[in-house]
Formats: structure tokens, C-alpha cells, sequence
């Protein structure tokens, strides 16, 4: 897996990651469930596309740190670096096995679906006399 974030980037992504899911009863906030230092990356390699969003995000967001509200200054300021961030705030925290645990999601299973068996009256070729018709309607009458 490769690594994106630097210790600095880690650091500002822990702290706007927080605002964004902070610890609730008990549940760990996003930098107590690793997502800085472990999950952003591992969502960073799956979905490339949000690369250049969340880390212009990231630069953006610790430019206005001490700016007043700096997390709502970036969702106004670039919704896309503001969203790119929220996605891989959020994917990160849920790629978490002991997040999952938590909620009770096992995470995607596989599961087979089992085609049932076609019914008598479309072997026997009752519908070939409706499918030849083709549709009919008559307009209603106002």
C-alpha cells in the first residue's frame, strides 16, 4: 500500500477529521480510529480520483486554521477539496475493522442468489400470444 500523507498532512487531517466525526459515547472520534495515520491512505489508494481534491483540502484548511471557523470557510471556499475530505474522512473510519465491530457491520459479504425455477405458464408458451400482440391501451376517457 502506498503511503500519501506526511506527518504534517497527518496532523492537520486529525484535527479536521475530528470536527467532522467526533468521539460519541462510544464511539471513537476519527483520528482514535486511525483514520489520519492508517485508513485515509488505504481510501487514497482505492479511489485516485479524490487525490488533488483532499489534499488541496488539506493545504486550504491549514491555511485557515487561525481564521476563525476554518472547516466552514473550506466548504464554502472549494465544496470539491471540502467533500474529497468527507469522503475519505468517512471511508476511512468505516474501513476500520473495530469500527465496524462497533456498529455491528461485518462489511460486504458475498452471497449467492439462486435463479428460481421458471414457471409452468412460461414453458408452456401461454405469454407467446401476448408477447406477439405487443401492447395495446385504449385512452381514457375524461
Amino acid at each position: 500500500m502506498s503511503r500519501f500523507l506526511d506527518e504534517k498532512q497527518q496532523t492537520v487531517l486529525a484535527e479536521l477529521s475530528d470536527q467532522l466525526i467526533p468521539a460519541v459515547e462510544d464511539m471513537p472520534s476519527a483520528s482514535q480510529a486511525h483514520v489520519p495515520d492508517i485508513w485515509a491512505d488505504e481510501v487514497l489508494n482505492l479511489r485516485a480520483d479524490l487525490r488533488e481534491d483532499f489534499f488541496r483540502g488539506v493545504r486550504v484548511y491549514e491555511s485557515l486554521r487561525n481564521h476563525g471557523n476554518a472547516l466552514a470557510q473550506l466548504q464554502a471556499q472549494d465544496p470539491a477539496a471540502f467533500n474529497a475530505i468527507g469522503v475519505v474522512s468517512a471511508g476511512g473510519y468505516f474501513l476500520n475493522p473495530e469500527i465496524r465491530r462497533l456498529i455491528g457491520y461485518p462489511g460486504q459479504e458475498s452471497r449467492s442468489y439462486e435463479t428460481p425455477e421458471i414457471p409452468e405458464y412460461v414453458k408452456a408458451g401461454m405469454l407467446e400470444a401476448v408477447l406477439k400482440r405487443g401492447p395495446i391501451y385504449r385512452r381514457p376517457e375524461v
